[in-house]
């Protein structure tokens, strides 16, 4: 993973994040 795991996924990149809702 490209980013730490203590990060909440979408952390760096918030449409990851919309991405994360719609599942």
């Amino acid at each position: 993973m490209a980013f730490p795991p203590r990060q909440p996924r979408g952390a760096f990149n918030p449409r990851f994040k919309k991405e994360q809702q719609q599942e």
